[in-house]
């Protein structure tokens, strides 16, 4: 099993993750960008076949930053 339990908001977890890897997709996740593999409309497909709704105030910034990760991963 690969969860664990944090006592902290997801607010201070982003704060410390790079934000060029990670990215907050709604009030109750922060995703890898690195393991998005689809995203159609308001909703992301991950690597792994999971697929997440992507809230309205949280979806100008991923997308920004999803395009960002993939020009930078692709040169």
């Amino acid at each position: 099993d690969d969860s664990f339990m944090v006592y902290m908001s997801l607010s201070k977890i982003i704060e410390d993750l790079p934000d060029t890897e990670f990215v907050r997709t709604s009030r109750f996740e922060i995703t890898s960008l690195s393991h998005i593999k689809l995203i159609n409309g308001r909703e992301l497909e991950l690597s792994d076949g999971t697929k997440l709704q992507i809230s309205q105030n949280f979806y100008d910034d991923l997308i920004c930053r999803y395009d960002t990760f993939r020009r930078r991963v692709s040169l």
